[in-house]
């Protein structure tokens, strides 16, 4: 078990699992109680044991197990930017620390001769550091039929086309923060334009999200995409797409209520186009950022 001390204070950061609602990373700190402490350790361990532990018969059914152990430092009070970026909220940008996460996993790719696939994967964080915590950074269970595929749960992922090697990051979507849980419906990559004989294709997704621990509590979001490029008929590939994002619903500090109706196919399509005119700034850049990056990066 990974654990630090602390000469000054009379507390000892170790992790910690608190109930949470939606999963959200927990910043706790113990004082000096020793059956609490212990108490708290064997849950932990109990916990990773659970789940990085694999019998012959769980590693036939996962083909992605692993666990990983890094640590940070810098000479600064906060981490370089570049250290905590895109970490999906994993490395803590307030302090030096040490990170333990276990992950596993059985993917949908290399099974394409099925009609039907399966998937899922759980990722396990503890961290050790001015906020340390246990929590669950992936949990989800997907499946593909055809050329769909719906996932439910949180994984991190990037949203759009980005040049990963030469951007910070989607400009929508950030990857500095959990991912939030929420139902995806998408084609399995591109797929064909129906009778264009394989010179365009496209590909798009529909999502709705569960957001928490945010300004705005109990909010919604509502997010699609839609993308078009050329087939591979064509001796020139070209692509460009929309994102749409809305975040609606939900009451305020001020006592406001954001537009919100019962969490159903028609409240998400309706209230989101009602929050389309604060996005189309957004979403014309998104398409301007996309055509750019053509030349860049492959989809």
């Amino acid at each position: 078990m990974l654990h630090a001390s602390h000469e000054e204070g009379m507390h000892v950061p170790v992790f910690a699992l608190m109930k949470e609602e939606n999963w959200s990373m927990c910043p706790v700190v113990l004082n000096r109680s020793g059956p609490r402490r212990m108490w708290i350790r064997y849950v932990v361990l109990a916990c990773l044991t659970g789940i990085l532990g694999v019998s012959p018969v769980r590693a036939q059914m996962a083909d992605r197990v692993e666990v990983e152990v890094g640590a940070t430092t810098t000479s600064r009070a906060t981490m370089p930017f570049w250290l905590h970026a895109n970490t999906d909220g994993i490395v803590d940008p307030a302090s030096p620390g040490g990170v333990l996460r276990g992950r596993v996993a059985r993917s949908l790719r290399g099974r394409a001769e099925q009609t039907w696939a399966f998937g899922y994967g759980a990722e396990v964080v503890g961290r050790v550091s001015s906020r340390e915590t246990l929590f669950l950074s992936a949990l989800y269970a997907e499946a593909r039929y055809g050329i769909l595929r719906g996932r439910v749960g949180r994984k991190p992922e990037t949203i759009g086309t980005v040049a990963d090697s030469l951007a910070s990051g989607s400009m929508g979507t950030s990857r500095n923060a959990t991912p939030i849980p929420k139902i995806l419906l998408r084609t399995d990559g591109y797929v064909d334009v129906p009778f264009t004989n394989e010179w365009l294709e496209f590909k798009g997704r529909f999502e709705h999200g569960w957001v928490q621990d945010r300004f705005v509590d109990g909010a919604f979001l509502h997010q699609k995409t839609l993308y078009l490029r050329s087939g591979d008929r064509s001796p020139v590939q070209v692509y460009g797409g929309l994102v749409h994002k809305a975040m609606w619903g939900g009451p305020i500090p001020t006592s406001e209520t954001f537009p919100s109706r019962s969490v159903n196919l028609h409240g998400s399509f309706v209230q989101a186009q009602e929050s389309t005119m604060l996005l189309l700034p957004i979403v014309c850049s998104f398409w301007a950022i996309t055509s750019a990056s053509s030349t860049l990066e492959h989809p």
